[in-house]
C-alpha cells in the first residue's frame, strides 16, 4: 500500500515555495526564453539555416537528478521501435481523389489531457 503520508509531504512540496526556492515545474513555459510558451511554434529550435539550436528539451519531459524518470530508457526504445516498425512495414501516402491526384492534409487538433490530432486521412 502507498505511504500516505510521504505521498501527501512530495506533494505539498511539489505546489508550494520552500524556502522561496524555485521549483521546476514550467521550465518550458518561460516566456523570457520562448515567446508564446503555450503555442506550437516548433521553427523556435531551428537556427535561420535550418540546423537545430543548443537547447535540448528532450530532458524536459523526464525531468532530472534523483528525481528523474526511471523509465526515461524504456519511453525512448519504446517509441524508437514503435515508429521505426511503422515506417518500416507500412508505406503510407496521401489520400487520393477521384481523378488520382493526392488531397492536401489540414491539420486539426484536439485538446485534452494531450492534444491529438482530431483526424488525419492516409492511404496505406
Amino acid at each position: 500500500m502507498t505511504n500516505l503520508w510521504f505521498a501527501w509531504r512530495v506533494l505539498a512540496r511539489e505546489f508550494s515555495d520552500i524556502n522561496h526556492l524555485p521549483l521546476p515545474r514550467s521550465m518550458a513555459h518561460n516566456e523570457f526564453k520562448y515567446p508564446k510558451p503555450f503555442e506550437f511554434i516548433p521553427e523556435r529550435f531551428l537556427h535561420s539555416d535550418g540546423t537545430l539550436t543548443s537547447d535540448n528539451v528532450q530532458n524536459i519531459a523526464f525531468g532530472f537528478g534523483r528525481r528523474s524518470c526511471v523509465g526515461r530508457a524504456f519511453a525512448d526504445v519504446s517509441m524508437w521501435y514503435a515508429v521505426a516498425t511503422i515506417l518500416a512495414l507500412w508505406r503510407m501516402s496521401f489520400p487520393k481523389d477521384e481523378l488520382g491526384n493526392d488531397v492536401p492534409m489540414r491539420a486539426k487538433w484536439a485538446s485534452g489531457m494531450t492534444d491529438v490530432s482530431a483526424s488525419v486521412s492516409l492511404s496505406l
